[in-house]
């Protein structure tokens, strides 16, 4: 458990890093503990995360069992959460940065929260068409767009990179996410 105090600080400097604001990472704890900690990030999100593969599991089962599905939806969530950093890990020292992993780690795991903060109600409103299709569609798009940039945003500055190579580590981190979510279908029969 983290103090509720470091937890609040973090997620209100993440909200600012999506104003683009870089001075944000001085509020994050950048050392080693507080990157471990930045994994709390992971605890808050989880019921979140949780009801959404629910009400996913509601609206079109997959071919898979209750446990099946539990296992699967656990590994797929762990490994969603390690898969990017745990790259990271390697290619910061060619990169020249090892010196600032820690601050990808933390800003990296509680930018997670604004993103889900803004995505999970465009899923419901796409989930239940309370817009229709084209609106739906864009609002996705801008959506989507938006944690993009934002995500760019938080690599470039937690790094200090140039925007092309932060952009690089983008189209790398979605890479693997689709991976995994394909990775999580398939063992789903979906």
């Amino acid at each position: 458990m983290i103090p509720l105090a470091e937890a609040l600080r973090s997620v209100y400097a993440a909200a600012r890093l999506a104003r683009l604001d870089a001075s944000a990472l001085a509020l994050f704890d950048c050392s080693r503990e507080g990157a471990v900690r930045s994994f709390f990030a992971a605890v808050l999100l989880a019921p979140v995360i949780l009801a959404m593969v629910a009400l996913d599991t509601a609206q079109d089962p997959p071919g898979a069992g209750f446990l099946q599905i539990v296992v699967v939806e656990s590994l797929t969530y762990l490994i969603s959460w390690t898969a990017f950093l745990a790259v990271m890990s390697v290619l910061v020292g060619p990169l020249g940065r090892q010196d600032r992993f820690f601050h990808l780690v933390v800003a990296y795991n509680w930018s997670a929260v604004i993103q889900v903060a803004l995505l999970t109600p465009v899923e419901l409103v796409n989930r239940f068409a309370l817009l229709p299709g084209p609106l739906a569609d864009l609002l996705v798009l801008v959506a989507g767009a938006a944690v993009l940039t934002y995500l760019w945003f938080v690599i470039k500055a937690s790094l200090d990179l140039t925007g092309p190579t932060a952009a690089l580590l983008v189209v790398l981190d979605l890479a693997m996410a689709l991976s995994i979510t394909d990775w999580s279908q398939s063992l789903l029969g979906g």
